[in-house]
């Protein structure tokens, strides 16, 4: 379906593009004459002289078969790259952007891709939680990282991964010091649910500091991203491990990443 589809696409394209080029080729005084012959054989383009005959054929037929080869001409063409990078992260949002931004600043080349035309997607949100940060100091919050642990736990019925989401709390205060480090900058200290008073709004709430490390992963690291290029699949090596990632963007151009690491970063919320 979708072949059929991309063919006949094309189809009622090269007849638009066929259609303008037939306009502009009978308007164009400089191509055509008012002699008896129809052509003026000083400022006459070859292709159409080479069409010409003076033995009375139809000459809109002729300037039409000028029009559809300038129109198949015109088609673009689809290319396939084949790319070597140390990892490719699918999704550039909040987790897409901190993901590649951090490979990038330990040194690995970096090479991120994202669906929509711009970067960020759910991620573009106020604040992120974080227990045993200087700001919370600051704010004089009592919080600890075992009360947070239990209460995120409980809300989840103790059906979360224990190990995972201890890690996520443990973590939580270094993440935030670490995008202080990058020039993040945060407003306040909020609640996102009752007895856990800790979520740090962003200044400039998550475009701002998205868009900040974006910019400084391109500028200081060599961070690339690809927008309006989605992933479709994966590719694996011998061993059956994942070996990168199949892309095309919007273009039709596929991209074969292979990589040492895939991070898929496609969860929104």
């Amino acid at each position: 379906y979708h072949e059929i589809h991309f063919r006949n696409f094309f189809v009622y394209r090269m007849i638009l593009t066929a259609e303008v080029n037939y306009r502009t080729i009978t308007l164009n005084k400089t191509a055509l004459n008012h002699d008896s012959d129809g052509l003026d054989n000083k400022n006459t383009p070859p292709q159409i002289a080479a069409l010409h005959s003076k033995h009375g054929e139809n000459k809109h037929e002729k300037l039409i078969a000028v029009a559809v080869l300038a129109a198949f001409s015109s088609l673009p063409y689809a290319a396939e790259k084949d790319i070597t990078t140390d990892v490719v992260v699918v999704g550039q949002g909040a987790a897409g952007t901190a993901a590649a931004f951090a490979a990038a600043e330990q040194g690995a080349k970096v090479i991120g891709f994202e669906k929509k035309g711009m970067v960020g997607g759910t991620g573009n949100l106020e604040g992120i939680f974080a227990v045993g940060s200087k700001m919370q100091r600051d704010y004089y919050i009592p919080l600890t990282k075992d009360e947070a642990f239990k209460k995120i736990m409980n809300y989840g019925h103790w059906r979360s991964n224990a190990r995972l989401v201890r890690a996520f709390v443990d973590k939580s205060a270094d993440t935030v010091e670490w995008m202080q480090k990058h020039g993040v900058k945060f407003e306040k200290l909020t609640t996102n649910y009752p007895g856990a008073s800790t979520r740090h709004i962003y200044q400039g709430r998550g475009a701002g500091w998205i868009n900040a490390l974006q910019k400084k992963g391109k500028d200081e690291y060599g961070m690339q991203v690809l927008l309006n290029t989605p992933a479709e699949k994966l590719i694996f090596g011998k061993d059956g491990k994942v070996a990168g990632r199949v892309a095309k963007d919007k273009d039709g151009n596929s991209y074969n990443i292979h990589a040492k690491a895939v991070i898929i970063a496609t969860g929104g919320l």
